[in-house]
């Protein structure tokens, strides 16, 4: 793990080696950071506040799945083809955050295959956690609907 500069822990060994791609951006609460469906080319480490994550369901209103606080991960498509969000993410509070280049952190792993087996498995945590998430929520939300979504489309 490392410890910057301002207290944001990166996560997993080799976090030091990011560092340079990374610069300090903030969100005033109610900014969208990004739209799912939309080019994810980026992610960030919160450092303060508190995001949420919303999925956006056909003929539904958006669904949280997630809330998000300091030291969280925020946005992982950028690692993954087609390199697009799967959420939405939408600060509701004033958040900080180390923001860094989901290219030049590619690169680096492609370079630094210990870096890069680190980045990645820690971004598969984060992806299996989140969509555990999701899933837990949506099933709820669709149970206090009162209708379930069919898995596998109109008959």
């Amino acid at each position: 793990m490392v410890t910057t500069k301002n207290g944001t822990v990166l996560p997993f060994p080799g976090g030091q080696r990011l560092m340079p791609l990374s610069k300090q951006v903030s969100f005033a609460a109610g900014t969208r950071i990004f739209r799912q469906g939309r080019r994810a080319d980026c992610f960030w480490f919160i450092t303060r506040g508190t995001v949420q994550l919303e999925l956006r369901v056909p003929g539904r209103r958006s669904e949280v799945v997630e809330v998000l606080h300091g030291g969280a991960l925020l946005g992982w498509g950028w690692l993954f083809p087609p390199f697009a969000w799967q959420f939405t993410a939408v600060a509701t509070t004033p958040v900080d955050a180390l923001q860094f280049d989901g290219a030049a952190v590619r690169k680096l792993c492609e370079e630094d295959t210990e870096t890069g087996l680190a980045v990645t498995r820690h971004i598969a945590d984060t992806v299996v956690r989140r969509l555990r998430s999701a899933h837990a929520r949506l099933i709820d939300a669709y149970l206090a609907g009162g209708s379930t979504p069919s898995l596998e489309g109109p008959e």
